[in-house]
């Protein structure tokens, strides 16, 4: 037997795996394009589904509010056409159809805050909501308001006292002539807005309290005011609570569910906090909102 060494071409061998060598390499390179591909593919996908999900969410929201808007608003409306229209017909003195004018005069009010609601509500929306802030006494507000409710409570036949202190001390309309030495809590905020949340809550606390107190408390505490409006109605429904300052939640059957919603855009606006919470032993909720306090105030 006989061995034969057969010559070996380096050259030709080592291009020969260099050439595997690549061809390797180029499907490395294409396994991992395909994956990197396939990883920019799922992002992409993921951001189209949130744009669809947000435009989903946004059409659903708009068509609710729509549905919302168009069914408050007939409301009032109809009474006041068909009061409009049997008055029109009438001869007399205007003296003997007052209950009438009267009823025309409650449902137009209405109708002017659901749509001040809708509009403030659509311009959340789009953040164009602007405040307006000069300097004003808070006190002189709240007593104000709290005369014009008193026909709410006339109407809506409530055994309802409104009691209303300030720092501990029970505020009386002779105690706010500030010449006099009377009371005074000026503060620096859009007294517009202020008043449309002090009217939005105690309208609330009113419409379900029957009978018993609304006490109004407000303290000057360091740096901040504290407000809190204390009913002794049936409370807040225990599921609403959590989500009570959201758009459209409400406890009763008319309404937006717009109002809070609102109220707490123009406290937050103006560097505040809101929230509510359910007396104890079931007696009643508390509405509680803080206002920075600051030099210009």
């Amino acid at each position: 037997m006989s061995y034969s060494a057969a010559p070996f071409d380096t050259s030709h061998n080592m291009a020969h795996v260099l050439k595997d060598v690549g061809y390797f390499v180029n499907i490395i390179a294409l396994a991992l394009s395909g994956i990197q591909y396939t990883v920019i593919l799922k992002e992409r996908n993921q951001i189209i589904k949130n744009q669809y999900e947000k435009i989903s969410e946004s059409e659903k929201v708009k068509d609710e509010f729509i549905n919302i808007a168009a069914h408050e608003l007939r409301t009032p409306i109809q009474p006041i056409l068909a009061l409009s229209i049997f008055l029109y017909g009438q001869n007399g003195a205007l003296e003997n159809y007052r209950e009438h004018i009267e009823i025309i005069i409650k449902n137009s009010k209405r109708l002017q805050k659901l749509a001040e609601e809708i509009l403030d509500a659509a311009k959340i929306e789009s953040h164009s909501l602007t405040l307006d802030p000069e300097r004003f006494d808070l006190l002189l507000v709240i007593h104000n308001l709290i005369r014009d409710l008193g026909s709410q409570i006339r109407n809506d036949n409530n055994d309802v006292i409104i009691r209303f202190f300030y720092d501990g001390k029970k505020v009386e309309e002779k105690g706010l002539n500030e010449n006099d030495g009377g009371d005074a809590l000026y503060i620096h905020a859009d007294k517009n807005r202020i008043t449309r949340v002090l009217s939005n809550i105690l309208s609330n606390s009113i419409k379900f309290t029957t009978h018993g107190e609304i006490d109004i408390l407000v303290q000057n505490v360091k740096n901040h005011l504290s407000v809190k409006i204390k009913d002794s109605g049936p409370g807040i429904d225990k599921a609403i609570l959590p989500k009570l300052f959201d758009k459209f939640i409400t406890g009763s059957p008319s309404g937006t569910g717009l109002g809070l919603y609102i109220c707490k855009y123009i406290i937050k606006a103006h560097g505040g906090n809101i929230w509510a919470e359910n007396n104890p032993s079931n007696a009643g909720a508390t509405f509680t909102f803080t206002l920075p306090l600051n030099k210009d105030g």
